[in-house]
């Protein structure tokens, strides 16, 4: 069966597209010593291997996480308190 047989016509073009840019972007990652492959039978495994950069990328992760809730909590705080 298809995978993508129940979305329609330019949602699997565009998955399609996606899947496409993620394969260069990750040959372009695989060319530096930042990133290391397994093969285990067809599937790939792609991991860091360096664990600075691990570090970098999950700081860089949580940092807008942490901004928008630190908005979401000034937004409460602000927003008028319903009158009894």
């Amino acid at each position: 069966m298809e995978p993508f047989k129940t979305l329609g016509h330019p949602t699997r073009i565009h998955i399609l597209e996606l899947l496409s840019n993620l394969s260069q972007q990750l040959a372009v990652l695989r060319r530096t010593p930042l990133v290391v492959s397994q093969r285990n039978g067809s599937e790939v495994v792609y991991s860091v291997s360096v664990p600075e950069l691990r570090d970098l990328l999950l700081a860089a992760r949580r940092i807008p996480s942490g901004i928008i809730a630190s908005r979401t909590e000034l937004e409460a705080e602000l927003r008028p308190t319903p009158q009894a």
